[in-house]
């Protein structure tokens, strides 16, 4: 089976004329996937790749798959080597890179088609629909390439999004031939989406000029010399008028239901369980501590997600059977009694100490 990652970020650009003044921003949703033939020989091709940039930079390599800004956090600047490095090491495991960018140079865009029709300006639409943006790039992945790539794996970094015609095609083509799977926490427990998000990093940060095709290959093509001359990366615009748009548009205001394709097992995790005049400072310690990284470590072995749990969401999500939640106060686990006096089956419960044992990171 032939496995795709999806991921996606907006990309913003403010002009800055002679006079120090500044113009309009411009606004566009960008998008990576990374395909691969094989993901089990792509995972350990992974493992060896960046442990090997990590010690050429002579870092210490803190977890097991990376997105972008986790590794700008921890290596600053070294980051993008470490990505170049990776890339490098990694053609012979990549089939191709696709790149995806959507803007619109009309003076509005209709949505919600079957419903009370909304008219917005294109950079509060490409704003209202960043988010979806993953979904677009692999429904377009699925039009173009299903009938040379058979089967196929798309997995995709989890977003959410209204309804589309491109979601009814995905979710409808998804049976023998096509499976479609969404990763909570994917940049961080998915070797394939972890490449994807790093990609992104690599082009936002070095792309500079008008936003096109050649622009956005540039930073592959100066940076990655090594890769780019296998020829594997191509670019899609799908921005254009016509049939993309009309299929792309939210045509009713209704979210999509996701919870079929969601990837399990998945592990949640508390986060910060008091409140604190410094919650924000804790809830970014958790981020970096073994804890977390041994959370993200077991839905990477498990080939799952992870995700901070939500009682009101989750419940409607989780499979008891398959699901862990760590808990890392006795006011987690009394909440999590009160669940079950409610009548719910719990996932397991686990404490960290526990997960810890098992964890390489």
């Amino acid at each position: 089976m032939i496995h795709v990652g999806f991921d996606s970020a907006p990309i913003r650009k403010v002009p800055t004329f002679p006079d120090g003044t500044k113009g309009s921003e411009f606004v566009a949703n960008l998008g990576v996937s990374v395909t691969v033939p094989d993901k089990d020989e792509f995972e350990s091709a992974y493992d060896v790749a960046i442990e090997n940039a990590f010690n050429k930079i002579g870092a210490e390599r803190k977890k097991r798959f990376y997105k972008g800004a986790h590794l700008v956090g921890q290596v600053s600047e070294d980051a993008m080597k470490v990505i170049v490095m990776m890339l490098d090491d990694l053609t012979p495991v990549i089939s191709h890179i696709d790149v995806y960018c959507a803007y619109y140079a009309l003076e509005y865009v209709s949505l919600y088609g079957q419903s009370e029709t909304q008219k917005l300006s294109p950079p509060v639409f490409v704003k209202k629909t960043q988010g979806a943006f993953p979904h677009v790039c692999a429904w377009w992945y699925f039009s173009e390439y299903a009938k040379i790539e058979s089967p196929l794996c798309l997995e995709i970094d989890f977003m959410q999004t209204a309804t589309t015609p491109a979601w009814r095609d995905l979710s409808n083509a998804s049976g023998k031939n096509v499976t479609t799977e969404f990763y909570l926490g994917g940049d961080e427990c998915n070797p394939i989406i972890s490449m994807a998000d790093l990609i992104l990093k690599l082009i936002r940060t070095y792309h500079h000029g008008t936003v096109e095709g050649r622009s956005l290959l540039q930073p592959l093509n100066e940076k990655c010399q090594t890769y780019m001359s296998k020829r594997k990366a191509g670019f899609h615009n799908l921005g254009s008028r016509g049939f993309i748009l009309k299929a792309t548009a939210p045509d009713l205001p209704l979210q999509a239901n996701t919870n079929p394709f969601i990837k399990h097992p998945i592990i949640f995790y508390y986060g910060n369980s008091k409140p604190s005049e410094n919650k924000d400072e804790i809830a970014n310690a958790l981020i970096w501590s073994p804890v977390y990284n041994a959370i993200s470590f077991h839905a990477s072995i498990n080939r799952g997600g992870m995700k901070k749990f939500s009682p009101t969401e989750d419940v409607r999500m989780w499979n008891p059977s398959v699901d862990t939640i760590v808990a890392f106060t006795k006011q987690d686990q009394e909440q999590l009694k009160r669940l079950e006096s409610f009548g719910y089956t719990l996932p397991s419960i686990i404490e960290p100490k526990e997960l810890m044992k098992t964890s390489r990171f």
